[in-house]
């Protein structure tokens, strides 16, 4: 990790750190949170271009207190951007965001962002500029879905390329060219055995419904009705899925469905 970085714990407010009377007055003043909220705003601005003039100089002055650290790069950030999106399908690598985190983590290499490159490239050539320039993965630099947008001759559309883009990046097929970033030895969601070209597997009704792919609104309906293994979704009538889910919802719980092994399941009441 290169030098030791400071701990946010060895201090108690920012009257501890040796910091200009102007730096101080700005935290207080402008960043109007608590300690550790600070330093973490901080942190994570260090490796971007701000163009707060003070902000700069705030972020300047805990470097010299020696609480920045220098191994990071922007991609660590946006590889954890990328990760919370990839969430609940990416569980075995740790990447929640706070100060200890920061004082502990492993920088992201240059050849684990290679593998999401790789991995994105398979898509449609817009797909995979969607994907790069929000994440920031070739140059560094994040992009708004309206930037992107508008760039593409869709400025009316952002939403929609968001939603695009989410979709496309959580498919199985393009995360399991992401092995090095997320571990798969460890990864449990999807079970990419049941996404092999004839897998012919039957999933057990106690196996969680993590283990297949979701469209995000999807499966977070699923667990707001208390619903988590694939045999809870095998013993509701049919009648339970036409009140609760509009059609494109029942339509891809039938798909998972026939991927898990059941394909006779249907949420459809019938004629």
């Amino acid at each position: 990790m290169g030098k030791e970085v400071r701990r946010v714990q060895e201090i108690e407010s920012l009257d501890d750190i040796n910091l200009s009377d102007k730096t101080r007055a700005y935290a207080k003043k402008v960043l109007k949170m608590p300690l550790e909220r600070q330093i973490l705003h901080a942190r994570r601005l260090a490796y971007r271009r701000s163009s707060d003039k003070d902000c700069r100089q705030f972020i300047k002055e805990l470097d010299e207190a020696g609480f920045i650290r220098h191994d990071l790069t922007p991609n660590t950030f946006n590889v954890w951007r990328l990760y919370q999106h990839l969430q609940p399908t990416v569980t075995c690598r740790e990447f929640i965001m706070s100060n200890e985190h920061y004082e502990t983590m492993e920088a992201v290499t240059d050849e684990e962002v290679a593998e999401i490159v790789c991995a994105v490239s398979g898509l449609s050539d817009e797909q995979s500029y969607v994907i790069l320039k929000y994440y920031g993965l070739e140059d560094g630099k994040i992009r708004t879905f309206g930037e992107i947008a508008k760039h593409l001759g869709r400025a009316q559309n952002p939403d929609k390329i968001r939603h695009e883009a989410f979709t496309e990046i959580k498919k199985p097929w393009v995360m399991a060219k992401m092995p090095t970033l997320f571990g798969w030895e460890n990864l449990k969601f999807p079970d990419l055995s049941f996404y092999r070209e004839g897998a012919n597997k039957v999933a057990d009704p106690d196996t969680i419904i993590e283990c297949f792919y979701w469209i995000g609104s999807t499966y977070t309906q699923l667990k707001e009705n208390n619903i988590h293994k694939i045999g809870d979704i095998e013993r509701f009538p049919k009648s339970y899925w036409q009140k609760k889910f509009d059609q494109a919802r029942l339509s891809e719980i039938e798909k998972v469905m026939h991927i898990a092994g059941y394909p006779d399941f249907t949420t459809q009441k019938p004629q």
